[in-house]
Order: C-alpha cells, then sequence, then structure tokens
C-alpha cells in the first residue's frame, strides 16, 4: 500500500474558545474546511453558531485557539486599532471589539 497525503484545509481552526462574561459559547472547537466541501453549521439557539462562524470570518478575536487559512495562521486585530472608530461603527456597523485579520492572500 502507498501512502497518500491529505489536502491542506482551505480553512482550519483549532482549540477556538470564546467567553461572553461567564458563559463560554465556543469550547475548544476544531474545524477543517477541505477544497471543494459545503459546510452547514447547525445548532440549537445560544449553541455558539454564530459565534464560530465570526471567529472564522474574522468578525470577533477568540479568546483561544488557531484560526489557518490555506496551512498559515492568520492573526486577529481589533478593528479599534486599525481604523478610525468613526468608520468601522458607520460603514460596518460593528463595535469596537470587532475584529479585522492579517492573512496570506486568496488563493
Amino acid at each position: 500500500m502507498t501512502a497518500t497525503s491529505s489536502p491542506t484545509p482551505v480553512l482550519q481552526a483549532r482549540g477556538l474558545v470564546k467567553r461572553y462574561g461567564q458563559v463560554t459559547a465556543i469550547d475548544g472547537a476544531d474545524f477543517d474546511l477541505l477544497p471543494g466541501e459545503v459546510l452547514a453549521v447547525i445548532g440549537d439557539n445560544g449553541a455558539g453558531k454564530t459565534s464560530m462562524i465570526k471567529a472564522l470570518t474574522g468578525a470577533l478575536v477568540p479568546d483561544a485557539g488557531e484560526i489557518r487559512l490555506h496551512g498559515e495562521p492568520i492573526t486577529l486585530r481589533l478593528l479599534s486599532a486599525v481604523l478610525p472608530s468613526r468608520w468601522y461603527s458607520a460603514s460596518f456597523g460593528l463595535g469596537s471589539k470587532e475584529s479585522t485579520c492579517d492573512s496570506p492572500p486568496l488563493r
């Protein structure tokens, strides 16, 4: 038998955690999206679906964990550190705790 290599995930997360005060919305979540896959996120209200998608897309900064795009780690940072508050609050409807990311270019 020959060993086959697995494709590099397009989007990957390891150990994601997001807390809102004493409420843990994401508790150590792992995630892989492989090339060509279509994924649906389902769950009960309050299960952390929105927090997970926001973390994966850079709309919020997780409290712990790592996100990789095409195998390269991305760094999330608060929008307030990058844009004047009048830009992100008026243009995007986001608060000062929302984020942006520095990531490798899309392929």
